[in-house]
């Protein structure tokens, strides 16, 4: 179905079945899309400011430029998105499986991520500063240029990651934090808590 520009703010879209439909440049901002089936669905520069997005299948998506700002995402299901020039500010991920997501140059700032995985993903010069990136595994991503400045990267687990020209000035680390082979968090000027 085609809802390209539709204007669905505030909406209650829970659990509505809108699998492969064309919603790019829609506004579904502050809208309910708990249990939604957004699979293979076509998003591009959606505005999802803050919205609730708990438990929707977003499996295939495409969200380039979309806008989630404050947007809560509690155990969705994001495999093979892409988010590409996205802006998620502000928003709460919690629980949440990323595995290959397209997230090259998103607004990530001040974003919340706990207890979640990003996976064999693409973060190419994503800005993360001020994140919380709180036991978040990213095991096998692609961090180059990436922007972890005043970052809290406690417990996260940064295996096998490509951390190339990434830039970690004042982020924080525990001793649970993984760093790939070789890397040195000590001489990239961040903080041990």
């Amino acid at each position: 179905s085609d809802l390209s520009d539709a204007h669905l703010r505030e909406a209650d879209i829970t659990g509505a079945n809108m699998r492969g439909a064309n919603l790019s440049g829609a506004d579904l901002s502050w809208s309910d899309l708990s249990n939604a089936d957004l699979s293979n669905a076509v998003l591009e520069a959606v505005d999802l400011t803050g919205a609730e997005l708990s438990y929707t299948n977003m499996v295939h998506a495409i969200l380039p430029k979309a806008k989630l700002t404050q947007a809560t995402l509690h155990m969705t299901y994001l495999t093979h998105v892409v988010l590409e020039d996205a802006d998620l500010s502000h928003a709460l991920l919690s629980e949440v499986s990323l595995v290959e997501v397209a997230f090259d140059n998103t607004n990530m700032t001040n974003i919340e991520i706990i207890f979640s995985r990003i996976n064999d993903s693409s973060l190419y010069k994503a800005n993360m500063t001020h994140a919380l990136l709180d036991h978040v595994n990213f095991a096998g991503s692609n961090l180059n240029s990436a922007d972890l400045r005043n970052a809290d990267i406690s417990s996260s687990d940064f295996s096998d990651c490509d951390l190339t020209n990434a830039r970690f000035e004042n982020a924080s680390y525990n001793l649970d934090t993984i760093w790939p082979k070789g890397f040195e968090p000590e001489n990239k000027g961040m903080i041990l808590k």
